[in-house]
């Protein structure tokens, strides 16, 4: 008998709830946005933050932390 397959869940992540995050989403496809404790989080690669932290400025945001 073979061994039964496991068929693992892809959970596809939804664009962010805030219309100017979703439209940073659009412009960064690569980008993974989360909530965690009531805060917007964009994980971004180290290739893409420079432009990334740029186009949050020009959409209006005015702090972004890196840690």
């Amino acid at each position: 008998m073979a061994p039964a397959e496991t068929i693992a869940e892809e959970t596809v992540p939804s664009a962010p709830a805030d219309p100017v995050l979703a439209a940073l989403a659009g412009q960064f496809p690569s980008v993974v946005f989360d909530e965690a404790m009531g805060h917007d989080i964009a994980r971004v690669g180290s290739d893409e933050v420079v432009a990334f932290a740029e186009a949050a400025r020009d959409a209006g945001y005015t702090m972004f932390l890196d840690l």
